[in-house]
């Protein structure tokens, strides 16, 4: 589904973020002045970066279910914040087989790295000094 925001044009599902900004200057981070919670669309199509904090990434989709709300908002699921950060399917099984706690899980994908962009960094970073 792809909807009209701000000018925009969205594919559903997309990335939003929960941001506290001051509803009259939204580019104002002065202490002490007042905020309100606003989403914030990621107008790139893909995801914020992974964190602890879960208010970074929610899914904006369409509402299959209830007939009266449009779109529904919900976090990542533990396994899609893992397959974000290159987990394989395999390592995901072998987690949650742990006995993990979910909030451990997302622990775990926002504490991560993923793997081929740290390579790629210091591949960079060895062709520079050659």
């Amino acid at each position: 589904m792809i909807i009209n925001y701000k000018n925009h044009k969205i594919k559903l599902p997309c990335i939003v973020a929960s941001r506290g900004r001051n509803p009259n200057n939204l580019s104002d981070r002065t202490a002490g002045s007042p905020t309100v919670q606003t989403l914030e669309v990621n107008y790139k199509g893909v995801c914020n970066v992974l964190t602890t904090f879960q208010k970074d990434n929610y899914v904006l989709e369409e509402n299959k279910v209830d007939t009266d709300k449009k779109f529904v908002i919900r976090k990542l699921t533990p396994r899609e914040c893992l397959r974000l950060m290159s987990f394989s399917d395999e390592d995901i099984d072998a987690i949650y087989a742990s006995g993990i706690s979910t909030s451990q899980i997302y622990k775990l994908a926002g504490n991560s790295i993923v793997v081929k962009v740290l390579e790629e960094i210091f591949g960079q970073m060895i062709d520079e000094e050659n």
